[in-house]
């Protein structure tokens, strides 16, 4: 009697990971965008966190209400003049991927997915530093993810 219990046991706890990554995967995307996602948010902190100007502003969406107001020159000055960077993070998971709901404002945005990160601020002004958590917003446009 006790091996049936523990038999059964385990099959309703693995049964409980199967699903559960089923789940998962239901709720953030398909497995492929969660990995095309994770790849995208690694490329644009690696480029905050070595200041790699050129590469941020290439990870930020084309379509962008920020890219469409701000040249690569505006954007670098700003940036350069910025007392706050980022220099260290860690990704801690994709929250969810959905499909755009709203293609009339916003009709090149295919997906949107959000990726919590713990980003180490440093601020020169101060020589301060500090750890926040923060949901960063990514959209998917013609195939690609970037940074919203």
């Amino acid at each position: 009697m006790v091996s049936r219990i523990g038999c059964l046991i385990g099959v309703i706890f693995l049964a409980g990971i199967v699903l559960g990554g089923a789940m998962d995967t239901a709720v953030s995307g398909s497995v492929p965008d969660d990995a095309a996602v994770l790849a995208a948010a690694r490329q644009y902190l690696d480029a905050e966190v070595k200041k790699d100007y050129p590469r941020v502003y290439a990870c930020l969406s084309p379509s962008s209400a920020y890219c469409a107001a701000n040249s690569y020159e505006k954007y670098r000055k700003e940036a350069v003049s910025s007392p706050t960077s980022v220099t260290d993070y860690r990704i801690i998971k994709v929250t969810y991927i959905a499909e755009n709901d709203d293609r009339e404002k916003y009709p090149r945005v295919e997906k949107i997915a959000e990726v919590e990160v713990e980003c180490v601020l440093s601020y020169l002004d101060t020589g301060k530093s500090s750890e926040v958590n923060i949901g960063l917003i990514f959209v998917k446009e013609g195939g690609k993810w970037y940074k919203s």
